[in-house]
């Protein structure tokens, strides 16, 4: 990280961070020489066994901000866990263990990664093995200290990784009982996105305000990404996705959707037209899961199709293009999807599909994070934005609209002035047109053809058109019935089906 002093330029690297030889060996090996921002600032107060409340977009290099300090105050010569990292995701907790066995070196650390869909009893054996360290999903750390499988009593640091995650997720009640569940804390560090008032309640109620507050620029990963949006249709959406892998057939691609459903089956829909594609979601069985992802690491599968739940749980590098299948629900789960490029100050880009009924929610995304998103057509160019001149006859949100002062005569409109689709039968029709000229006046059998006089008639003058009655063919005799033809004594008194009509 770069220093800038009254007349030169400081480099500050690992070597001059008081870590542990094996650790600096190790991230020789790797190329790393100098921290990242966020690394720069929370290392040297994790050294220290301080609490920190960190603020980070994703992609920052925050797993290595609280990995390195970690290790570095660990001894190794207790065999008991003195480590606790929770984590959201399953997938989120094998990365977190496998970046510490490599920033570890020839420390002999030994790590267990804890969480639900494998067997409960093997885990409790890796744990009688006595690791230093542990990686866990809440879930299924609270049933292993339910069930006194577990020993909490030397975990000194406690990790709290994408809290706002495990907010949404519904996890918080269960980060309380396990910050509850530390006898022995020292040192707590949590790393958000964001903090919403229940993460600031759930700190300030165990830590006070002893606590450092370390707050990154937010912006950074939108910076550093050429990201813009296509107007289309629901129906148009796939043919647009596959022209933009056209484009770029040697690229790595994530592409991010609403459901599970939608996964499987644009992975389908590209597996048919020749594309090496894979998808990942929750109901994923675990060992699918982890070839899934060791296969689009190694490079042998380049379009990946994810939910939300790996936007933020996957540590995926040099991916070159996201694509938003639809606009999020959530405007912060924008910034999670696209941080899967641009990461570590590299360049990205991202494209996001929008349907007319979709324009609300990308406005929502930009005021929220202050951003312009460009409109691009389907060959990338940047054109015009055309912002929707909302009329009061149409439902901008989909419902139906009758017409109305800008709708489309008197016939139905679903989607409203916005694209969507009108079952009208007719022309649009002016402001001077008649729309009473072609109206059929019936009378005892027959009509006549009238033009309308600007006048409406008393109800009581009007003729209105007689149905007639449908011939079903011989009908059953049912006997005696009243005036209103329900027959009448012991037959049941449901009428027959060719009288439903009347």
């Amino acid at each position: 990280m770069l220093f800038f002093g009254q007349d030169s330029l400081f480099i500050m690297t690992f070597h001059e961070m008081n870590l542990r030889e094996e650790i600096v060996a190790a991230l020789d090996k790797l190329g790393y020489n100098v921290p990242t921002e966020v690394q720069e600032k929370v290392i040297p107060l994790g050294i220290e066994k301080k609490n920190i409340v960190v603020q980070s977009h994703t992609g920052s290099g925050k797993t290595a901000a609280f990995a390195i300090p970690l290790l570095n105050t660990l001894d190794v010569q207790l065999r008991k866990p003195q480590a606790l990292i929770i984590a959201p995701t399953r997938e989120l907790v094998m990365q977190t263990r496998d970046e510490l066995r490599t920033l570890s070196g020839t420390m002999r650390m030994r790590s267990l990664a804890v969480f639900g869909g494998t067997s409960i009893r093997t885990q409790k054996f890796e744990l009688d093995g006595g690791p230093q360290v542990i990686i866990a999903t809440p879930g299924r750390l609270i049933d292993l200290i339910e069930r006194k499988w577990i020993d909490l009593s030397a975990i000194e640091t406690f990790v709290l990784d994408e809290v706002d995650q495990m907010l949404d997720m519904g996890f918080i009640d269960d980060v309380k009982y396990i910050w509850d569940s530390l006898p022995a804390l020292k040192q707590v560090m949590t790393f958000s996105a964001t903090y919403a008032p229940e993460i600031k309640a759930l700190i300030s109620g165990h830590m006070g305000m002893e606590y450092e507050f370390i707050q990154m620029q937010t912006t950074a990963t939108v910076s550093t990404i050429d990201h813009g949006f296509m107007r289309v249709s629901g129906h148009d959406k796939y043919p647009a996705l596959v022209k933009i892998l056209e484009k770029s057939p040697e690229k790595r691609v994530i592409i991010f959707t609403r459901t599970k459903i939608e996964t499987e089956d644009i992975q389908r829909e590209l597996v048919r037209d020749g594309y090496n594609a894979a998808y990942l979601h929750g109901d994923l069985r675990q060992r699918d899961r982890i070839k899934t992802l060791r296969d689009y690491k190694e490079g042998r599968i380049h379009i990946f199709i994810a939910t939300d739940i790996a936007a933020r749980g996957l540590n995926l590098n040099n991916i070159e293009i996201v694509v938003n299948y639809h606009v999020p629900l959530d405007p912060e789960a924008y910034i999670h999807r696209i941080g899967r490029t641009g990461r570590a100050g590299a360049s990205g880009n991202a494209i996001m599909f929008v349907a007319p009924d979709e324009m609300r929610r990308l406005d929502r995304v930009e005021r929220t994070h202050k951003i312009q998103i460009k409109q691009i057509d389907e060959d990338g160019n940047t054109i015009e934005r055309v912002r929707d001149q909302r009329s009061r006859g149409g439902d901008d949100r989909g419902g139906r609209g009758f017409g109305g002062r800008g709708g489309s005569g008197g016939g139905r409109s679903f989607g409203g002035d916005r694209g969507g689709r009108s079952f009208s039968g007719g022309e649009e029709r002016g402001s001077d047109s008649n729309i009473f000229s072609d109206r059929v006046k019936f009378g005892e059998g027959q009509g006549e053809k009238r033009e309308f006089s600007g006048e409406r008639k008393p109800r009581e003058e009007r003729t209105f058109p007689t149905r007639e009655r449908r011939n079903f063919g011989e009908r059953k005799d049912f006997g005696d019935r009243d005036e209103r033809g329900f027959p009448k004594g012991n037959v049941p008194a449901r009428p027959p089906r060719f009288d439903r009509g009347h």
